[in-house]
């Protein structure tokens, strides 16, 4: 999990949630029957930030290498099937993590570095205040961050060959 210096609150969120993973933990420490567990997506491909506040004066999208909807799912719904304390999404945030590990501060730069300048558009976009009580329109699922159609049919897939695995 690590910062993006364009979007703090996103960030904060993020370890917000992680914090409250680890007191939950804490909490049913004793419940043989109760499991909590995290899972730590990469960048999803979400209409996210087609809908989010934009107050950059450009378009954002999801930072590259956006990973497939359904492979965060499987992911979750593996977890429910077959408890951890924490596991991750795609081949890239397992990379960084290992990379964390060996050179944090050099890891931190590279990905605080990356997710700025990945997740801005060059094509400029009004200031919007987001929709946070509008309904998205029904079936939307995917934001359209992944390139090449190959890549997209296969994210998917991936996806829905995890869940089934695990069900």
């Amino acid at each position: 999990m690590f910062f993006n210096p364009m979007i703090p609150l996103y960030s904060m969120s993020k370890f917000a949630v992680r914090g409250l993973a680890l007191n939950l933990r804490q909490a049913v420490a004793g419940e043989r029957d109760i499991h909590v567990c995290l899972v730590l997506p990469g960048p999803v491909d979400t209409p996210f930030f087609v809908r989010a506040a934009n107050h950059a004066g450009h378009e954002l999208r999801a930072i590259p290498p956006a990973y497939a909807p359904e492979r965060l799912a499987a992911a979750i719904l593996a977890q429910a099937r077959s408890p951890r304390r924490q596991t991750t999404v795609g081949v890239v945030s397992y990379a960084i993590l290992a990379s964390h590990r060996v050179a944090p501060r050099l890891t931190e730069s590279l990905v605080g570095w990356w997710a700025a300048i990945g997740l801005i558009r060059p094509t400029r976009a009004a200031h919007g205040s987001g929709a946070l009580f509008d309904s998205p329109p029904a079936g939307t699922v995917h934001g359209g961050y992944r390139r090449g159609r190959l890549r997209r049919r296969l994210g998917e897939w991936w996806g829905r060959e995890q869940a089934a695995r695990s069900g």
